[in-house]
């Protein structure tokens, strides 16, 4: 599977995750990648050792972008 293959398969199986993923590198670049998620039944890389608790995460609206 080739990266954007990949890309295109989080964007349509893992939306929630894939919109937190691009702001994140809105905010803080392209070099953030996004290493274990879990949406939908699915799940794409694997968690840390501690894991992270949805308590100690902030995100913000989970609205899609007008597109331009």
């Amino acid at each position: 599977m080739t990266h954007e293959e990949k890309k295109r398969w989080v964007k349509e199986n893992l939306p929630v995750c894939s919109r937190v993923a691009s702001a994140f590198a809105d905010v803080f670049g392209e070099g953030v990648k996004m290493v274990f998620a879990s949406e939908n039944g699915y799940r794409f890389g694997k968690p840390g050792k501690e894991g992270i608790s949805l308590s100690e995460t902030v995100v913000g609206s989970m609205r899609e972008r007008a597109k331009p």
